[in-house]
């Protein structure tokens, strides 16, 4: 048996920084390479030729984005790794829905922003026992191309694009579980 309460926990609150967020151009579509960091065009990857294939930013990309998504920009791309975020013609509720993963609090918006935006954030895998990412091990692989691992924090990361992540204690609906019991042998 269970039921629904109000709480007071720690939680982040996401608002827009002084002066509002800064938006960006929005980028160009990414780019496919085979394992060498050979462009591969679409033909060649379904005409039997090997793989694996490895998708990475266009070589212009602006870390981090956060833009205004534009009619005609039909990348519809929501990816979640252990160092980043990115989506595209996403609102900033689906953003704040990814931040509890890395934060390990519930994540409250406070920014007012509406409507449909793109956004790629590198950054630092943070450190949270309660969260699902975890930081890659030393002899991880890295795609080819790829640069050195991101050094900055997903809070300094978010304050470049002109939002803020702030901690605070806000009251939360939670679930009690109030009786549990065996099940029966049916």
């Amino acid at each position: 048996m269970t039921h629904r309460e109000m709480r007071e926990l720690p939680v982040y609150v996401l608002t827009a920084a002084k002066g509002g967020p800064k938006f960006t151009r929005v980028n160009a579509p990414h780019r496919d390479v085979d394992r060498n960091g050979n462009p591969v065009t679409e033909s060649s990857a379904t005409d039997g030729s090997k793989g694996p294939f490895y998708r990475l930013p266009p070589a212009d990309q602006l870390i981090p984005e956060f833009s205004v998504w534009q009619e005609g920009d039909s990348r519809d791309l929501l990816v979640l790794g252990p160092s980043e975020i990115h989506g595209r013609k996403r609102t900033i509720a689906e953003l704040v829905s990814s931040l509890w993963l890395f934060t390990g609090r519930p994540v409250l918006d406070r920014t007012g922003l509406s409507g449909y935006f793109n956004y790629f954030l590198q950054f630092a895998v943070v450190e949270c026992p309660t969260c699902p990412f975890t930081a890659p091990g030393p002899d991880a692989r890295r795609e080819p191309g790829a640069g050195p691992p991101p050094t900055q924090s997903l809070f300094s990361v978010l304050e470049q694009v002109g939002l803020e992540l702030k901690p605070s204690r806000e009251p939360v609906e939670v679930l009690v579980i109030d009786r549990v019991e065996r099940p029966s042998e049916n």
